[in-house]
């Protein structure tokens, strides 16, 4: 199956909307169905090439690592979510092994990992995601959160033209593309 995923692919500015296959999951991990993802500082980098992504980053990369979604299938091991749990990512990946892992310490492991950075991130479609790192979320919970006061969540158009809604049917990593191209041109 493939799906569209935004791809960090040379060392320069910029990423590409690609189709690629979705991800095989492990015995440990999920594999979700992004529905929300978040553009932050890390993912600036990134796009933008700056040291701090050139430091970290092994190109072709699918960037992106704040994200909520549905989870669609699980590995053999995986004990406490299900397909249909709407999750949230813990951005960062402990080992597991390391001393501070074993001692209640994984936030500070020897051998962290970040989605996004060292692993396929979420400007994608969908996303495999470690069991440890899936936080599931009450199912009263909506990634779709109602805009504030009743009005719509508008953004100019990169284009320069009017105000159209954030939210919609179109693939969220396009939005995340489009908002990356619009910050370059303010």
């Amino acid at each position: 199956m493939k799906m569209k995923a935004l791809i960090k692919e040379t060392p320069r500015e910029g990423a590409l909307m690609k189709e690629v296959d979705v991800p095989a999951i492990r015995d440990h991990e999920v594999l979700v169905k992004v529905k929300r993802a978040a553009i932050c500082g890390t993912d600036i980098h990134i796009y933008f090439w700056t040291a701090f992504a050139q430091e970290r980053l092994k190109l072709p990369m699918i960037f992106g690592h704040e994200f909520c979604g549905e989870v669609v299938e699980v590995g053999r091991t995986v004990k406490r979510v299900k397909p249909g749990d709407l999750v949230a990512a813990e951005t960062h990946i402990p080992c597991e092994v390391c001393f501070q892992c074993n001692t209640g310490l994984m936030h500070i492991c020897k051998e962290m990992k970040i989605i996004g950075v060292h692993t396929a991130g979420a400007f994608s479609e969908y996303t495999a995601l470690p069991e440890i790192c899936a936080w599931r979320l009450s199912p009263k919970t909506s990634p779709f959160p109602d805009p504030p006061q009743g009005g719509r969540q508008t953004g100019s158009d990169r284009r320069g033209g009017a105000d159209r809604p954030l939210c919609g049917r179109r693939c969220q990593t396009e939005r995340c593309h489009e908002n990356f191209l619009h910050r370059r041109e303010r």
